[in-house]
Protein backbone atom coordinates (compact mmCIF):
# COMPACT_ATOMS: atom_id res chain seq x y z
CA UNK A 1 0.00 0.00 0.00
CA UNK A 2 1.22 3.51 -0.79
CA UNK A 3 0.72 6.21 1.46
CA UNK A 4 0.16 9.74 0.54
CA UNK A 5 -0.02 12.95 2.90
CA UNK A 6 -1.60 16.67 2.06
CA UNK A 7 -0.09 19.39 4.25
CA UNK A 8 -2.30 22.36 3.94
CA UNK A 9 -0.58 25.20 1.46
CA UNK A 10 2.43 22.80 0.48
CA UNK A 11 3.14 20.89 -2.85
CA UNK A 12 4.75 17.43 -2.03
CA UNK A 13 6.87 15.72 -5.08
CA UNK A 14 4.58 13.32 -5.80
CA UNK A 15 3.52 12.76 -9.44
CA UNK A 16 0.96 9.82 -9.78
CA UNK A 17 -2.69 10.83 -10.60
CA UNK A 18 -4.94 12.28 -8.09
CA UNK A 19 -2.12 12.47 -6.07
CA UNK A 20 0.04 14.96 -7.42
CA UNK A 21 1.81 17.76 -5.22
CA UNK A 22 1.19 15.45 -2.17
CA UNK A 23 3.84 14.02 -0.10
CA UNK A 24 4.36 9.89 -0.19
CA UNK A 25 5.35 8.64 2.81
CA UNK A 26 7.65 5.13 3.36
CA UNK A 27 5.21 4.42 6.41
CA UNK A 28 2.28 5.81 8.76
CA UNK A 29 1.86 4.82 12.64
CA UNK A 30 -1.52 5.50 13.81
CA UNK A 31 -3.28 3.70 16.55
CA UNK A 32 -6.64 5.12 16.48
CA UNK A 33 -8.77 6.33 19.34
CA UNK A 34 -12.40 4.74 20.15
CA UNK A 35 -14.36 7.56 19.12
CA UNK A 36 -13.68 9.95 16.16
CA UNK A 37 -13.40 13.25 16.51
CA UNK A 38 -11.37 12.72 19.77
CA UNK A 39 -7.42 13.70 20.18
CA UNK A 40 -5.58 11.50 17.84
CA UNK A 41 -1.41 10.88 17.72
CA UNK A 42 -0.24 9.65 14.05
CA UNK A 43 3.85 8.90 12.58
CA UNK A 44 5.19 9.06 9.64
CA UNK A 45 8.25 8.15 8.10
CA UNK A 46 9.62 9.81 5.06
CA UNK A 47 12.47 10.56 2.61
CA UNK A 48 14.42 13.64 3.40
CA UNK A 49 12.49 16.60 0.78
CA UNK A 50 11.80 20.23 0.03
CA UNK A 51 9.05 19.84 3.05
CA UNK A 52 11.68 19.16 5.44
CA UNK A 53 12.39 22.47 6.53
CA UNK A 54 8.24 23.00 6.66
CA UNK A 55 8.12 20.26 8.88
CA UNK A 56 11.14 21.39 11.21
CA UNK A 57 10.18 24.80 11.37
CA UNK A 58 6.60 23.94 12.93
CA UNK A 59 8.04 21.35 15.29
CA UNK A 60 9.93 24.19 16.53
CA UNK A 61 7.15 26.92 16.41
CA UNK A 62 4.40 25.10 17.54
CA UNK A 63 2.19 26.24 14.77
CA UNK A 64 -0.48 24.02 14.16
CA UNK A 65 -1.80 22.67 10.19
CA UNK A 66 -5.51 23.67 10.00
CA UNK A 67 -5.90 20.50 8.48
CA UNK A 68 -4.18 17.68 7.28
CA UNK A 69 -5.26 14.69 4.92
CA UNK A 70 -3.76 10.96 4.95
CA UNK A 71 -4.68 8.09 1.69
CA UNK A 72 -3.44 4.50 1.23
CA UNK A 73 -3.95 3.69 -1.73
CA UNK A 74 -3.58 0.21 -3.13
CA UNK A 75 -3.95 0.37 -7.10
CA UNK A 76 -6.03 3.29 -8.13
CA UNK A 77 -8.41 2.67 -5.03
CA UNK A 78 -8.11 5.00 -1.74
CA UNK A 79 -8.74 2.07 0.88
CA UNK A 80 -8.21 4.59 3.61
CA UNK A 81 -8.55 7.48 3.81
CA UNK A 82 -8.05 10.04 7.34
CA UNK A 83 -8.36 13.80 8.02
CA UNK A 84 -6.80 15.18 11.05
CA UNK A 85 -7.91 18.62 12.07
CA UNK A 86 -5.62 21.16 13.88
CA UNK A 87 -2.40 19.40 13.90
CA UNK A 88 0.94 19.71 15.64
CA UNK A 89 4.31 18.49 14.53
CA UNK A 90 5.49 17.08 18.20
CA UNK A 91 8.57 15.32 16.71
CA UNK A 92 10.84 15.91 14.22
CA UNK A 93 14.13 13.68 14.19
CA UNK A 94 16.34 12.25 11.32
CA UNK A 95 17.02 8.49 11.60
CA UNK A 96 20.47 7.31 9.67
CA UNK A 97 22.39 9.24 7.14
CA UNK A 98 22.87 10.05 3.21
CA UNK A 99 20.95 8.67 1.24
CA UNK A 100 19.44 5.70 4.14
CA UNK A 101 18.39 8.55 5.94
CA UNK A 102 14.73 8.72 6.83
CA UNK A 103 12.61 11.37 8.69
CA UNK A 104 10.40 10.66 11.42
CA UNK A 105 7.76 13.20 12.13
CA UNK A 106 5.80 12.81 15.04
CA UNK A 107 1.89 14.60 14.78
CA UNK A 108 -0.84 15.20 17.22
CA UNK A 109 -4.38 16.20 16.05
CA UNK A 110 -7.40 17.82 18.18
CA UNK A 111 -9.58 15.95 15.83
CA UNK A 112 -9.48 13.47 13.68
CA UNK A 113 -11.83 11.15 11.07
CA UNK A 114 -12.63 8.84 8.19
CA UNK A 115 -13.45 10.58 5.32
Amino acid sequence: MHVYLKLPGHAGASQRRGYRHWLEVQELLFERPLLEKERAEFTIYKQPDALSCVLAERAASGEAFVRVRVHGVEGSEAMRRLRFDEVRVRRFTIDGAADAALECVGFVAERWQYE
